[in-house]
Protein backbone atom coordinates (compact mmCIF):
# COMPACT_ATOMS: atom_id res chain seq x y z
CA UNK A 1 0.00 0.00 0.00
CA UNK A 2 1.31 3.48 -0.94
CA UNK A 3 2.10 5.81 1.89
CA UNK A 4 0.89 9.25 1.04
CA UNK A 5 2.47 12.73 2.97
CA UNK A 6 0.34 15.77 3.36
CA UNK A 7 2.11 18.95 4.10
CA UNK A 8 1.32 21.40 7.02
CA UNK A 9 0.74 24.88 5.85
CA UNK A 10 0.52 27.85 8.62
CA UNK A 11 -2.41 29.89 8.01
CA UNK A 12 -2.24 33.35 9.78
CA UNK A 13 -5.55 33.87 11.84
CA UNK A 14 -7.38 37.05 11.26
CA UNK A 15 -9.40 38.43 13.25
CA UNK A 16 -12.76 37.00 12.82
CA UNK A 17 -15.17 39.88 11.56
CA UNK A 18 -18.37 40.24 12.30
CA UNK A 19 -21.52 40.37 9.74
CA UNK A 20 -24.95 40.70 10.55
CA UNK A 21 -27.35 38.12 9.85
CA UNK A 22 -31.15 38.42 9.51
CA UNK A 23 -32.71 34.80 10.49
CA UNK A 24 -36.16 34.84 9.53
CA UNK A 25 -38.66 31.80 11.43
CA UNK A 26 -35.95 32.71 14.36
CA UNK A 27 -38.08 30.49 16.76
CA UNK A 28 -38.39 27.71 14.87
CA UNK A 29 -36.24 24.47 15.09
CA UNK A 30 -33.46 25.27 12.11
CA UNK A 31 -33.96 29.44 13.00
CA UNK A 32 -33.34 28.48 17.44
CA UNK A 33 -30.45 25.94 16.11
CA UNK A 34 -28.76 28.48 13.81
CA UNK A 35 -28.86 31.19 16.65
CA UNK A 36 -27.62 29.18 19.26
CA UNK A 37 -24.76 28.06 17.22
CA UNK A 38 -23.57 31.25 15.23
CA UNK A 39 -24.39 33.74 17.77
CA UNK A 40 -20.85 34.47 18.37
CA UNK A 41 -19.75 34.37 14.85
CA UNK A 42 -22.48 37.09 13.71
CA UNK A 43 -24.46 40.03 14.60
CA UNK A 44 -27.91 38.46 14.64
CA UNK A 45 -31.40 39.85 13.57
CA UNK A 46 -34.04 36.88 15.08
CA UNK A 47 -37.37 37.43 13.65
CA UNK A 48 -40.21 36.09 14.87
CA UNK A 49 -44.04 35.87 14.46
CA UNK A 50 -44.99 37.41 17.81
CA UNK A 51 -43.05 38.76 20.92
CA UNK A 52 -43.03 36.23 23.37
CA UNK A 53 -41.62 33.69 20.64
CA UNK A 54 -38.44 35.67 21.04
CA UNK A 55 -38.17 35.32 24.62
CA UNK A 56 -35.92 31.94 24.85
CA UNK A 57 -33.57 32.96 21.93
CA UNK A 58 -33.12 36.98 22.90
CA UNK A 59 -29.91 35.81 24.51
CA UNK A 60 -29.12 35.33 21.04
CA UNK A 61 -29.44 38.60 18.83
CA UNK A 62 -31.85 41.30 18.74
CA UNK A 63 -35.25 39.58 18.53
CA UNK A 64 -37.88 41.31 16.25
CA UNK A 65 -41.27 40.52 15.33
CA UNK A 66 -43.03 40.85 12.00
CA UNK A 67 -44.81 38.58 8.95
CA UNK A 68 -43.55 38.66 5.97
CA UNK A 69 -45.85 36.88 4.16
CA UNK A 70 -47.28 38.71 1.31
CA UNK A 71 -51.00 40.25 2.01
Amino acid sequence: MALSFTRRIQVPVQAPQHRAVLVAGAAGHIGSYFAEHSHQHYHLTLMVHQPEHGEPIKRFGKVVAADIAPE
